[in-house]
């Protein structure tokens, strides 16, 4: 048996005397106490000596003390139940897959401490298994720890009592409800004795009442879900760094589904963490995250969902809150969101160097593409390198804007110089003939749209960043904002391209289009005042200008600046007939596509 000897203890027993003063044994040899000595002393330097490799060592361990804890995450998404009255959600289950991977692939979690508990894959969400997994964390933790809690599913509030809605709840009777569902206030119990020193927790569910004859698929955030739900920094022992819950929305609002594969809050989540929302040092922090997703969900909701409103909110309590490090991602990631979840990030791809070019190469010739354009009419003129047939447009004064929308005011006068503009929008295989030809990478999936509408239909799933460079391979550009809207509405200011009255039988919307856009020019009545077609339905427009006030409005928009550029044109998707008028006007980032924005050409004359 090996004793373990602290250093700082006398090794030597000694004698008290009166007033605690020490004195040495009576009788021990001089010699004795000088080895003695001695021996404690080289005691002394060899723990001195492994004291940095035992902090090198204990840094390494997940519980290190330095800078806090392990880290621990339970992600429950809900998209299956098993009782028929729950209506099933369509990726509650993929964005608690997107959610785990990147808390172990980004985020710096172990694998091993990620629970992920889904109708597809892992533990079912039953409110038993979340309950047992929220038990098992609490008593593996440690203060010190931190601790994400993530829920996407369906929500329920009846005669002031609330409930997340797990696998197997079952609603038939408020009796079966409470006994089955997981009520709100015994997750926040289960949160509250936790012993980590951080908490976060990620709430992407609304509540409606089931029998005050409100549809759950309409469910909004109510006052009394979101103020339950909310984490407070007092626990079990003491106070918390920091409590953190984030709202995919504000109370009243509703958390749409439905973007590339994913809610729009958990899609920007996930980009978020993995670099999307870092600031300054590199790093993605509590306030960062919640910035980005603000801004993201907000203005995309509002281009996808045909002027809906939704923007996540938070409450954070405790010391470290604000300063609290969720990420530090080397690089932004632009691995799709949708990807399966695999148990490690994918190593990034080297970029291979490149071989020096022979002299003289000859210069490929790409396959040709039928470009499916009727030919120019008088007055038009076509483009050699793209195939668009392009209009003149004369120019000239016209009052530009509306009263109609807080962005469009005030109506002032603009000039425009004349200028020529594509009658029809770039179609899929006007594109791929810019792809083939110069290689482009785009970053958008557009070739899955045109391999599903064909090569006739405008193309979507491009960003304004594809669009301007498709413009400068075909040696035109993006009409500017002004000229778009003089293209559509004519110098006399016509509400929509063909008049004043709104007429859906007259433009490619949701009514008509079958769920997808259209062959371009393919609806002869959705023509403006100069003959181009498609300006009001079919697809929206990138234009080159910045989204920004026009001179004279007063009125905020956090959009307004230099950052997102302008849409304009209503779409296959749209129903109000707001967003066909030729005045509106919305906006988009750079990088951001969908299946319902695309572009057409302009040439200055």
């Amino acid at each position: 048996m090996v004793d373990v000897i602290d250093p700082v203890c006398q090794l030597v027993p000694e004698k008290r005397g009166r007033g605690g003063a020490s004195r040495p044994l009576p009788g021990r040899p001089a010699r004795l106490a000088k080895l003695l000595k001695m021996r404690s002393a080289m005691r002394t330097l060899v723990v001195l000596l492994l004291l940095p490799l035992c902090a090198a060592l204990w840094s390494a361990h997940p519980r290190a003390w330095a800078g806090g804890g392990a880290k621990w995450a339970i992600v429950v998404g809900v998209d299956r139940y098993d009782k028929a009255a729950i209506p099933a959600l369509r990726f509650a289950g993929a964005d608690a897959r997107a959610v785990a991977e990147v808390l172990s692939g980004v985020a710096g979690f172990d694998p091993g401490h990620v629970f992920l508990l889904n109708s597809e894959r892992g533990e079912e969400p039953t409110t038993e298994n979340v309950l047992t997994r929220l038990e098992k964390v609490r008593v593996a933790m440690q203060p010190g720890d931190e601790f994400v809690f993530y829920f996407s599913g369906h929500g329920v509030e009846v005669e002031g009592e609330r409930w997340l809605l797990t696998q197997d709840t079952n609603p038939g009777t408020r009796a079966l409800l409470r006994k089955t569902g997981l009520g709100v206030v015994e997750l926040q119990q289960c949160l509250r004795e936790m012993r980590a020193s951080r908490v976060l927790q990620l709430v992407d569910a609304c509540a409606t009442d089931p029998w005050a004859a409100r549809d759950i698929r309409d469910a909004r955030l109510t006052d009394g879900l979101s103020r339950d739900l909310v984490l407070r920094a007092n626990r079990a022992g003491g106070e918390r760094e920091a409590a953190v819950t984030v709202f995919s929305c504000k109370v009243g609002q509703k958390s749409f589904e439905g973007y590339r594969g994913h809610g729009y809050f958990t899609y920007f989540l996930v980009e978020g963490l993995r670099g999307e929302a870092r600031e300054g040092g590199g790093e993605v922090t509590v306030p960062s995250l919640v910035r980005y997703l603000q801004r993201k969900v907000r203005d995309t909701v509002k281009l996808e969902e045909y002027g809906q409103e939704q923007e996540p909110w938070f409450v954070a309590e405790g010391s470290r809150a604000m300063d609290w490090v969720l990420a530090r991602p080397a690089s932004v990631s632009t691995r799709p969101v949708e990807s399966p979840m695999t148990a490690a990030p994918a190593p990034p791809t080297p970029t291979p160097a490149k071989a020096p070019t022979p002299a003289k190469a000859p210069t490929p010739v790409p396959a040709p593409v039928s470009l499916h354009l009727p030919a120019a009419a008088p007055g038009e003129t076509v483009n050699p390198t793209d195939g668009s047939v392009l209009v003149r447009i004369p120019g000239g004064s016209f009052t530009m804007g509306s009263n109609d929308h807080d962005n469009e005011k005030p109506p002032h006068q603009v000039r425009v110089a004349p200028f020529w503009m594509g009658r029809y929008e770039v179609t899929n295989a006007q594109y791929r003939r810019f792809v083939r030809a110069s290689g482009h990478q785009g970053e958008g999936d557009w070739e899955k749209y045109a391999r599903a509408w064909g090569e006739k239909c405008p193309v979507v799933g491009v960003s304004w960043n594809d669009a301007n460079a498709y413009c400068r391979w075909a040696g035109v550009r993006l009409p500017g904002e002004a000229e778009w809207e003089l293209a559509a509405r004519g110098a006399v200011g016509r509400i929509y391209p063909w008049g004043a009255r709104w007429d859906a039988t007259r433009c490619v919307n949701r009514a008509n289009s079958g769920g997808r856009a259209q062959p371009v020019g393919g609806c002869p009545q959705d023509a403006s005042p100069y003959r181009c077609l498609d300006m009001a339905g079919n697809v929206r427009e990138w234009v080159d200008d910045f989204y920004d006030a026009y001179p004279g409005n007063s009125v905020p928009d956090g959009a307004f600046g230099q950052q997102a550029r302008v849409c304009r044109g209503g779409a296959w998707y749209f129903v109000l007939d707001s967003y066909f008028r030729g005045a509106a006007r919305d906006h988009a980032a750079p990088g951001d596509t969908n299946d319902r924005l695309g572009f057409r050409v302009a040439v200055s004359r």
